[in-house]
């Protein structure tokens, strides 16, 4: 296995990335068969995200912003071990969506999630990892692509490049300070694009192992789901994916 992405990380902050796991480690990505996320109604989908999305930049610099984004379901239960302020704007719509988002709080076996939002990116965004409070090596976040127009695989991963495995290791336990991006030009061979199939629009990533980006070519919103594995079923699952 390749395990350099390990310097990157404080085993003393966060000991779940050393996790290391001879089947599970090194993927960057993989799919969730046969799982096709919608909302329950296409046309209160669109009137409410193009009302109540937020380009995430502060006012006065909304045209500097990467992503439109919006937190759509938030935990009653806030939890003192998570999590980033992004996205700062809040608006509940399980009332509107309720079959979209419990599904989406079932399909994996988290042990607690934090909230649900939506991003649709307006310009490309660099390799980062996430802001989180655990980091694992193994595919452990989980996304659905709920709408694209694009003809081919834009969101992608990447290894971590050396200039940045020589950095100094992540060790804040704030969330928001663990975010980290890299700016250097992305050779194409070294994007490895999450390639979905028809029968699918649901795939989990492994952030922290691996960074991730997404090039600028038509509309699409991804959405993202945030909370923290319960890490012997969610292993469990992965092997039978494997």
């Amino acid at each position: 296995m390749d395990l350099t992405f390990l310097k990157r990380f404080s085993y003393n902050v966060n000991p779940e990335i050393f996790d290391v796991d001879d089947k599970l480690t090194n993927i960057p990505w993989i799919t969730i068969p046969d799982t096709i996320i919608s909302p329950d109604n296409w046309d209160l989908f669109w009137e409410l995200w193009n009302k109540d999305k937020s380009p995430m930049a502060p006012a006065g610099k909304e045209d500097s912003a990467i992503w439109d984004s919006l937190c759509i379901w938030k935990s009653p239960e806030l939890s003192n071990i998570m999590h980033s302020s992004y996205p700062a704007k809040i608006v509940d719509w399980y009332p509107y969506f309720p079959n979209m988002i419990d599904q989406l709080r079932t399909i994996m076996p988290f042990s607690h999630i934090e909230k649900i939002t939506l991003s649709s990116n307006k310009k490309a965004v660099v390799p980062h990892i996430d802001p989180a409070a655990t980091f694992y090596p193994w595919p452990n976040s989980l996304r659905v692509m709920i709408y694209d127009t694009n003809t081919r695989p834009t969101f992608y991963l990447k290894k971590w490049s050396s200039l940045s495995l020589n950095r100094e290791p992540i060790t804040s336990v704030n969330p928001d300070l663990r975010q980290t991006y890299e700016i250097e030009p992305v050779p194409y061979n070294e994007k490895m694009y999450v390639d979905l199939p028809e029968t699918s629009n649901t795939f989990l990533f492994n952030n922290g192992e691996f960074l991730h980006g997404a090039d600028l070519v038509d509309n699409k919103i991804i959405l993202l789901v945030w909370g923290i594995p319960d890490i012997l079923k969610w292993k469990s699952y992965l092997y039978r994916l494997l």
